[in-house]
């Protein structure tokens, strides 16, 4: 009887070392998928803030476009959307484009299209993305472009 227990207790310590051995080779696979949707959130958010911030600045640029103001109100509208959302946005040459903003035509139409260029969280989720035939592994951001046009008032 006594070896039968020795036996048994013998077994249930191998079996501890298997479910060690299976907790490390699922906890990576776990956690890069924890990232992966962290990542998809925060890209989703702020793809929706850019959406937001194109909106804001067409609708801007058509309600002024009668005083000539209709490209500077759209790039302060939008950048005051991004900066209402604690987005940190460097505006470059590329980046907000107003195109349309006639003050003499009554019929046209204001377009607004927004460049942002959202950065990747850490090494984690370059390794996941493959890299755009760049010679490079994985890419560390993604460019979210948002289009609003609007009819000017």
């Amino acid at each position: 009887m006594d070896r039968k227990l020795r036996r048994t207790a013998r077994m249930s310590q191998h079996r501890r070392g298997q479910a060690l051995v299976e907790a490390a080779m699922v906890l990576p696979l776990l956690l890069l998928v924890l990232v992966g949707i962290m990542e998809i959130g925060r890209a989703w958010n702020i793809r929706q803030v850019v959406t937001h911030a194109a909106r804001e600045g067409a609708r801007a640029a058509a309600v002024w476009h009668d005083s000539g103001e209709g490209k500077d109100s759209a790039e302060a509208a939008a950048l005051r959307s991004l900066q209402a959302a604690s987005i940190g946005f460097v505006a470059g040459p590329d980046s907000i484009k107003v195109l349309g903003d006639d003050p003499e035509d009554e019929q046209s139409e204001v377009t607004v299209d927004l460049n942002y260029e959202f950065f990747l969280i850490g090494p984690v989720m370059k390794l996941v993305v493959p890299g755009q035939g760049n010679g490079t592994f994985g890419v560390t951001s993604i460019r979210l472009r948002s289009k609003a046009v609007m009819r000017n008032e």
